[in-house]
């Protein structure tokens, strides 16, 4: 986390009988600069923007088979659940296929790459769009993404959650030195590319897009933040039939709508990866891993995120919008009396590799094999000896399988490769074991 700078001190003109309320939350932030007040901003929207929940299970066999006969037919779309989905490759997500509905505001990415569908494994991810969250309620988001899961796969248990959630705000200016002037662990270092600035330190990044326009840091495997033009987005995605509707839900004193068409609207969002979450649910002895689980901590993690990516006044003091947007929006719930840190997984004086990791080698090992035209022979004798033979038969015997299943897979592994070049007088495999 960056070093803490110091909070401006708050007062109310509106409440001013009573001291700890408007020392609490008083509108008033009295900084070194002078005096702000929080009325001279309008949070249009606050809440969560996406949801990805990861879920393991045994994928259902019709189910999945209809998907893989559509797909190998180049069918561009599949009707799931009186749906129309658009049927692509899940491969970049490490998942065979996925499907993807704008009606419902949805992306499925089903069956995992790195473990065969008819075993019990992480098959199945879902991801949201604001088209479906928003006028959800948390469990209402929960139910659904759940009946939706089980139509792909039985055994369901919930194994991660990844959310972006953010805060819609006018009469805010960005500064178009953010990068600068944000405080946070990425250090700069100017790139020449089609970013305009890049800053690099380590696995932490952070990039500025067209001219001040949009801003991102960190990376996405981790906890991300991004500050960008939202009416230049909405009109670049064209979003204008859904977030100036949104907008202009939100009143002000005088009971009329607060979103100004004329004035930019400028959104700050915090992005957590699935073992990000993970590392807080270590942080706080919880399990987080439904978003329902996950919301109820969404105001303490904005916190966090603000306090991890800090606008600061100067070298002493936060600066009093900054502040503001910490201290004051709340994300379904209240903040909790806890303290929230990520706790990142010991390693283990004996660690054991993941069935995923043995697998993905084993793979590897099969390309290498099927590369030098090893014989089924040698290929099964350089396995033996690879280091992994052990790892590799204790998850066979989990599956209810033995050495000889290996075997064919080996051999099923290499006939595969179209260059690999089946040796057609091989003696009988002697096994070194």
């Amino acid at each position: 986390m960056a070093l803490m700078a110091k909070d401006n001190l708050r007062n109310s003109a509106i409440e001013f009988f009573d001291e700890e309320l408007a020392a609490r939350r008083g509108e008033l932030f009295v900084g070194p600069d002078g005096v702000w007040n929080s009325k001279s901003v309008t949070v249009l929207h606050n809440g969560v923007d996406t949801v990805k929940q990861l879920y393991s299970g045994l994928v259902i066999k019709q189910q999945f088979e209809n998907i893989q006969s559509a797909y190998d037919a180049m069918m561009e779309e599949v009707e799931i659940d009186g749906s129309l989905w658009r049927l692509g490759s899940g491969r970049r997500g490490g998942y065979r296929y996925a499907l993807n509905s704008r009606e419902r505001g949805l992306v499925i990415l089903l069956g995992s790459f790195y473990c065969l569908p008819e075993y019990n494994g992480h098959h199945l991810k879902i991801e949201t769009s604001p088209s479906f969250t928003l006028g959800r309620t948390v469990d209402e988001i929960q139910y659904d993404l759940d009946r939706i899961a089980k139509l792909f796969i039985t055994q369901l248990l919930h194994t991660g959650c990844a959310v972006h959630f953010c805060a819609d705000v006018q009469g805010w200016d960005c500064p178009h030195d953010l990068d600068y002037r944000l405080t946070a662990r990425a250090k700069r270092v100017v790139r020449n590319s089609g970013i305009q600035t890049m800053e690099y330190n380590g696995s932490d990044i952070a990039m500025c897009y067209g001219k001040g326009q949009s801003f991102l840091f960190g990376t996405a495997s981790s906890l991300q933040f991004a500050v960008y033009n939202k009416t230049k987005a909405v009109k670049d995605k064209g979003e204008e039939h859904l977030w100036p509707k949104i907008w202009g839900t939100k009143l002000n004193a005088a009971w009329e709508s607060a979103y100004d068409p004329e004035k930019t609207v400028w959104r700050i969002e915090a992005r957590a990866h699935h073992s990000v979450v993970e590392q807080f649910s270590r942080g706080i002895k919880q399990d987080l891993r439904s978003f329902k689980a996950v919301a109820e901590h969404l105001t303490g993690l904005w916190q966090y995120a603000l306090n991890n990516f800090r606008l600061d006044a100067d070298k002493n003091y936060i600066d009093p919008f900054w502040q503001y947007l910490r201290d004051d929006l709340i994300f379904y719930h209240d903040a909790k009396a806890i303290e929230y840190k990520r706790v990142y997984k010991s390693t283990d004086q004996n660690p054991t590799p993941s069935d995923r990791a043995v697998m993905v080698c084993f793979g590897m090992l099969c390309s290498l094999y099927a590369k030098n035209q090893f014989s089924l022979n040698k290929a099964s004798n350089a396995l033996v000896n690879s280091g992994i033979w052990a790892n590799l038969c204790s998850i066979y015997t989990s599956r209810g399988l033995d050495d000889v299943d290996i075997m064919c897979d080996l051999e099923s592994k290499l006939c595969r490769f179209p260059f690999y070049r089946k040796q057609s007088a091989v003696a009988d495999i002697v096994y070194p074991f």
